[in-house]
């Protein structure tokens, strides 16, 4: 949990981790459900905490890891989280795009229901 809070903010509650392990699908799914959600709550920090609305801009994204006290550290990271980001927000627009709704308005919740209908159980 700690590791989490060096966001500014838990990234991931430990409810949400535990909704995700419980999920009956191969570890590398589920593996792959914990970093878009990771991305999906870093998307929302990014954007004030908005809970509607397109995902934030490249710009700001940028921006954001500049001035984050962790990433400050970890410059050579930005490109590679960046990168992430960016094919991780691809995921989750094709999620919202299904549920008819904002990438910013889903859940993780959203994300894991996503994941068990669509992914091969183990």
């Amino acid at each position: 949990m700690e590791d989490q809070k060096l966001w500014g903010a838990e990234v991931l509650t430990q409810n949400e981790l535990e909704l995700i392990e419980i999920l009956e699908v191969p570890n590398l799914i589920r593996h792959r459900l914990r970093i878009l959600a990771h991305c999906l709550n870093c998307f929302k920090l990014m954007a004030n905490k908005s809970t509607s609305g397109p995902l934030p801009s490249y710009k700001l994204r940028k921006e954001w890891c500049l001035q984050h006290p962790y990433l400050k550290a970890e410059k050579s990271f930005i490109p590679i989280f960046l990168e992430q980001l960016d094919q991780s927000g691809h995921e989750i627009e094709r999620i919202a795009q299904a549920k008819l709704t904002t990438p910013l308005e889903l859940s993780v919740k959203d994300l894991i229901h996503s994941f068990s209908t669509q992914a091969p159980r183990k």
